[in-house]
């Protein structure tokens, strides 16, 4: 019970950076853009992939 409460407030405080963002900085690409502006080009393009990775891998398991 303790790590689903963990993992729910972390999911929490995730999406709330996100909505954050997302509300001032409205672009297309979402985390991806937020990574590459925040770190570089490297993080937004690595992110991209793991993203796209996650995809494929959740698409093939149904």
């Amino acid at each position: 019970m303790i790590a689903y409460l963990l993992t729910g407030c972390g999911t929490w405080i995730v999406y709330q950076a996100l909505a954050n963002m997302s509300a001032k900085h409205p672009e297309k690409g979402s985390f991806r853009t937020y990574a590459k502006q925040a770190f570089g080009s490297w993080a937004g393009f690595s992110n991209g992939w793991v993203y796209w990775s996650s995809e494929m891998l959740i698409t093939e398991a149904n």
